[in-house]
C-alpha cells in the first residue's frame, strides 16, 4: 500500500512519513508493549490531497486504500477485544512551537463508525487549515505541517487516565504519579472529572499517597458516534478506580515506557477487561539539579531587589533567546538616557533589567536610586507603584527629602528641561517614523537580500533603541505627575485622594490603548446587520468563514477589518516578544474579540462611556478646584494638565515602540524562512533560540549548521525546562527556581492597588490568555495574571477587572480608568484562587477583592 503504514512494522525509511504520535507508538509496539493495533495514515496522503486541491473528498486512491485498511483493522485476529468505533488523530510531523504548540488546534476523533472515518479523516485535515494554525505557523515561522492520521480502534475502557513518570509539579524523578477516573480518558485529560490520585515510589511501586475523588461524571462512547457524558453510577463515585494489582501493573508498564522512549514520560492509558493499554507517550520535563542556572541567567548583586511587575506587561512569561538579546541593550539603553540627561543616574553602567530562567525582571533598587534624587517622587513611590508596598492609610507622605536638597538643587532644573522637550520629542519620532513605517508595511522582504534584511535589521534597532528611550521618558513623566499629584490631593482630601486621582485620569479623548475598542465595536455593529456574519464569528475558524461569505456587509466588514490591522496589527499579547504573534498575523484573535461585543447593548458603546468618563473628569476637577485655595488651584491645575499629557504621551509612545518591534519581527520572520530553505535551520522557527549575533554569524557563514543546530537543541530544553520553573514575584538577588506552585493562602478577602474607583459584585472571568479564552460576557469581572494590549478590548465588555501584577500607571490600569470600571491590580494570588462563575466584588476605591462562597469549578 502507497499511503498506509501499520503500526510496529513501519520501515526506518518510513519514519518521517508517521508524525510523532504514531512513531511514538510504533516504537512502543515493537518494543512489545500492550498499544492498540493500529495503522496511519502516512504524510504522503495528505500531500495528495493539497495537490489535488483540497477537495471535499478523499482522493480516490487514499480512500480505496483506507477503506481496506479499516476492514483489515476491525476483521483482525483480537480485533473483539476492542469496541468497534475507531479513534482518529492527527500525527503532525512538526507540532511544537517556541510560544505556542499546534497542540488542542488539529482535531482528534473519538468514538467514529467505520462508515465515518473518511469523514474523520478530511476533518483532522482541513483542521490544518485553521487560520489559528495559520497564524502560528506565519508569526513562528513554522515549517508547513506535515500530517499523518492515525486509526486505532476505541478501547472500551471501564478506566482510564494519565501517568507521569516523574512528578509533573516538584519535577521529582523518584515519584510516579497517576491520575484515573471511571470511563474513558477523555474525562481526565480535557479536565472534566476530578480524577483519583496516587503517587508511587518509581523504584519499588510503593504507595506514597492516594486520594480518591468524587468523581461526579464519566466519558463514555455514544453508541450513534462520538462521545456523552454520563453521570457516575453512585456506588462508584467514592469507590478508587484502580485496584493496587492494576496500579502495580502500571508501575511495571510506565517503567519500560520510560525505558523504551528514554526520557520521563506523560502516559495515557485504559483499562478494560483486565488489561492496561498504552494509547499515548510524550516526553515531560524533568527538575534540573539544584544550584542550577540558566544560560542567559543575569548577573546580580545579592541586595538588588528585581520584579516583574510592569516589566512583564510588555514581556510577560518565557522570553526566547533571540528577543533576549535583541531586547537587553535597548531596554538599559532607554533607562539609562533619560536619567542621566536629567542627573538622576549616575552610574552610566546601572543594569535595569536582567533575565532570570528565561523571565525578563526589572531593577527596584535602581529606580529607588533614581527616584531618591528627583524632585516630585520618593522610592516609596517605586514601592507602590512596582511592589504594590505603603498604598492605604500607611503610606508615607513624604516626598521632599531636606537633605537631598543640593541633589534637587541640581537635577530639578535639568528635569524640568527634560519634560518640556519630551512631547516635542514624541511628535519629531512620530512624524520620522510614521512614513517610514508604511513604507516598510508594503515592502515585500522576500525581495531582499540577506545582507540588505541584516542592513535593515540594523537601522531598525537603532530606532527601537531610541523610540524605548523616549517611552521611557514619558512614563518616567507620568509617573513623577501621578505622584505629585496624588500628595497634592491627599494634603487637601485625605484617603480620598485614590478615587479623585483617578476620577481625573479617564476621560481622556486622546488615549491610543482605548482607540482599538472603539473601533472593534463598530466592526461587531457591521456584523450584528448580518445574521451570516454573526455565524460566522461563532465558528472555531471565524476568518476562514468570513473570508468566504459574499455580499455588501461581509465586503464591509472586511474592509474594516483590513483598516483596523493596519492600524493596530503590530499589537499583540507578549508584543515584544519576537516569536509571539501580532494581531495582523492572527486575525481570529480579533474576531474573538469582536463577538464578544455583538451582545453588547448601545449604551455600551465606547464613545458614549468615553463621554461619560469625560463628564465624570470635568465634575471631579470643578469639585475640587472649588475646595483649593488660589495658589494649590493653580498648583493642581499645573499637575492635572501634566499628569494627563504625560499619561496619553505614555500610552502613545508605547504603541510607536511596539510598532517598531514588529518591523523588527517581521525581518527575522523572513530570515527564518530562509534559512530553514537553504537547509540551514531544520524549521524556521529555530531562529528564535539563537542570538542576535549568533543569525548574524549564521547568515554570513561563520556560524556552521551543526554548531547552530546544537546550540538550538540544547535552549529548547532549557526553554522547555523553564516553562516549570516558578519564581516570586519580587525577590533580592538570585530567584531559587521552584517546580511547585507557591503556596495560596485562601483569604476572603485579597488586597492590592485600587487604580479605577467604584464597587462592582458579578461572576468571576478567570482569562490566562485571551487569544485562547477570548469570551467574556457582560456583567463578569475579569481576572487576570497580566494585561497588555492585547488584553484592553475585553475591557469593555467587563464590569471590573482584577490583576495579579500591575501598580497604577500600568497598561491595564490606564485603560480600566479610561473605561470607568472598578479594578484592583496587584493582587498577587487572584487566578489562583478565584475560578470562573465564582461571585466576587471588586472594590476600586479601598484597593480589595471579597471572594463570595466556596470556589467553584470553572466553567
Amino acid at each position: 500500500m502507497e499511503f498506509i503504514r501499520w503500526l510496529g512494522n513501519a520501515a526506518d525509511t518510513d519514519r518521517p512519513k508517521l508524525g510523532g504520535k504514531a512513531l511514538a507508538l510504533d516504537g512502543l509496539i515493537r518494543a512489545g508493549l500492550p498499544v492498540p493495533p493500529g495503522f496511519c495514515l502516512t504524510t504522503a496522503a495528505y500531500r495528495r490531497w493539497v495537490e489535488a486541491g483540497r477537495p471535499e473528498a478523499l482522493p480516490p486512491e487514499v480512500a480505496a486504500e483506507l477503506r481496506a485498511a479499516v476492514g483489515r483493522l476491525l476483521g483482525s485476529e483480537g480485533a473483539a477485544e476492542f469496541a468497534p468505533m475507531l479513534v482518529v488523530r492527527s500525527s503532525a510531523v512538526a507540532e511544537d512551537a517556541p510560544a505556542a504548540s499546534f497542540a488542542g488546534q488539529l482535531l482528534t476523533r473519538l468514538g467514529v463508525l467505520p462508515n465515518q472515518v473518511e469523514d474523520a479523516v478530511l476533518a483532522v485535515w482541513k483542521s490544518t487549515l485553521g487560520e489559528g494554525v495559520q497564524a502560528y505557523r506565519a508569526r513562528l515561522g513554522s515549517a508547513d505541517l506535515e500530517v499523518a492520521v492515525l486509526v486505532q480502534p476505541v478501547v472500551p475502557a471501564e478506566v482510564a487516565g494519565v501517568v507521569f513518570t516523574a512528578d509533573p509539579v516538584s519535577g521529582d524523578p523518584e515519584r510516579l504519579v497517576v491520575n484515573a477516573a471511571w470511563g474513558l480518558g477523555e474525562g481526565v485529560v480535557a479536565g472534566l472529572v476530578s480524577p483519583d490520585h496516587w503517587v508511587l515510589a518509581k523504584a519499588t511501586g510503593q504507595i506514597l499517597e492516594a486520594q480518591v475523588a468524587d468523581k461526579e461524571l464519566m466519558v463514555v462512547l455514544d453508541p450513534s458516534g462520538g462521545t456523552r457524558q454520563v453521570p457516575t453510577p453512585t456506588h462508584l463515585r467514592d469507590r478508587p478506580t484502580l485496584s493496587p494489582e492494576t496500579l502495580g501493573e502500571l508501575w511495571r508498564l510506565a517503567r519500560l515506557v520510560e525505558q523504551v522512549r528514554g526520557s520521563p514520560q506523560d502516559i495515557e492509558f485504559a483499562a478494560a477487561g483486565g488489561k492496561v493499554y498504552i494509547l499515548q507517550a510524550r516526553p515531560i520535563t524533568v527538575r534540573p539539579a539544584e544550584g542550577w542556572v540558566s544560560e542567559f541567567d543575569s548577573e546580580t548583586d545579592p541586595d538588588t531587589v528585581w520584579t516583574a511587575a510592569n516589566i512583564q506587561e510588555v514581556l510577560p512569561g518565557l522570553v526566547t533567546p533571540l528577543t533576549w538579546s535583541a531586547m537587553r541593550e535597548n531596554l538599559n539603553y532607554a533607562f539609562r538616557k533619560p536619567y542621566l540627561e536629567t542627573g538622576t543616574l549616575r552610574d552610566p553602567n546601572r543594569v535595569f533589567v536582567a533575565q532570570f530562567y528565561s523571565r525578563v525582571f526589572l531593577n527596584v533598587s535602581a529606580l529607588r536610586e533614581v527616584a531618591s534624587r528627583a524632585l516630585g517622587t520618593s522610592p516609596e513611590a517605586v514601592d507602590e507603584q512596582y511592589l504594590g508596598r505603603t498604598h492605604g492609610p500607611n503610606r508615607p507622605g513624604r516626598i521632599f527629602d531636606f537633605s537631598k536638597i543640593p541633589v534637587y538643587l541640581y537635577t530639578t532644573p535639568k528635569i524640568f528641561s527634560f519634560l518640556r522637550r519630551t512631547p516635542g520629542e514624541v511628535a519629531r519620532a512620530e512624524a520620522r517614523l510614521r512614513p517610514r513605517l508604511a513604507e516598510l508595511r508594503a515592502r515585500d522582504l522576500s525581495a531582499l537580500g540577506l545582507a540588505d534584511l541584516l542592513a535593515l535589521r540594523e537601522e531598525l534597532n537603532r530606532e527601537v533603541k531610541e523610540v524605548g528611550a523616549i517611552h521611557i521618558s514619558t512614563s518616567s513623566g507620568a509617573s513623577v505627575f501621578f505622584e505629585s499629584l496624588f500628595q497634592l490631593l491627599r494634603s487637601a482630601f485625605g484617603l480620598e485622594a485614590y478615587a479623585l486621582q483617578a476620577r481625573l485620569l479617564t476621560g481622556l479623548a486622546e488615549l491610543p490603548s482605548a482607540r482599538p475598542g472603539l473601533e472593534l465595536w463598530e466592526l461587531a455593529r457591521v456584523a450584528q446587520q448580518d445574521p451570516a456574519l454573526c455565524l460566522a464569528l461563532l465558528a472555531s475558524d471565524p476568518w476562514s468563514e468570513i473570508r468566504r461569505l459574499e455580499g455588501p456587509r461581509a465586503a464591509e466588514f472586511r474592509a474594516r477589518l483590513a483598516q483596523f490591522l493596519t492600524k493596530y496589527g503590530h499589537r499583540s499579547v507578549m508584543e515584544a516578544e519576537l516569536a509571539a504573534p501580532a494581531w495582523e498575523e492572527d486575525p481570529n484573535a480579533v474576531l474573538g474579540l469582536v463577538k464578544n461585543f455583538t451582545g453588547l447593548p448601545p449604551e455600551a458603546a465606547p464613545d458614549r462611556v468615553a463621554q461619560r468618563q469625560a463628564a465624570e473628569r470635568l465634575e471631579t476637577t470643578r469639585l475640587i478646584e472649588g475646595r483649593l485655595g488660589p495658589v494649590r488651584r493653580r498648583l493642581f491645575q499645573f499637575l492635572l494638565g501634566q499628569a494627563q499629557l504625560y499619561v496619553v504621551l505614555r500610552e502613545q509612545t508605547k504603541s510607536l515602540w511596539m510598532e517598531v518591534t514588529h518591523a523588527v519581527r517581521r525581518i527575522y520572520r523572513e530570515l527564518g524562512h530562509r534559512l530553514h530553505g537553504s537547509g540551514i535551520l531544520a524549521d524556521p522557527q529555530d531562529i528564535y533560540f539563537l542570538t542576535v549575533e549568533e543569525v548574524r554569524e549564521l547568515v554570513l557563514g561563520n556560524l556552521t549548521a551543526d554548531e547552530a543546530r546544537g546550540r538550538i537543541g540544547r535552549r529548547r530544553a532549557e526553554f522547555e525546562r523553564n516553562r516549570h520553573v516558578r519564581l516570586p514575584e519580587f525577590f533580592k538577588g538570585r530567584p531559587r527556581p521552584s517546580f511547585a506552585e507557591p503556596p495560596i493562602s485562601a483569604a476572603a478577602v485579597l488586597r492590592g492597588i485600587p487604580v479605577s474607583p467604584g464597587v462592582v459584585t458579578g461572576p468571576a472571568r478567570v482569562i490566562v490568555d485571551p487569544r485562547l479564552q477570548p469570551e467574556i460576557r457582560p456583567g463578569e469581572i475579569l481576572v487576570a495574571p497580566v494585561t497588555d494590549a492585547g488584553w484592553t478590548p475585553l475591557f469593555l465588555v467587563a464590569a471590573g477587572l482584577v490583576v495579579d501584577v500591575g501598580g497604577p500607571l500600568s497598561h491595564g490600569s490606564i485603560v480600566a480608568r479610561e473605561y470607568g470600571i472598578p479594578a484592583v491590580v496587584n493582587v498577587k494570588s487572584a487566578t489562583g484562587l478565584i475560578s470562573t462563575g465564582q461571585t466576587i466584588t471588586v472594590d476600586g476605591s479601598r484597593g480589595e477583592v471579597y471572594i463570595h462562597g466556596e470556589r467553584t469549578q470553572g466553567l
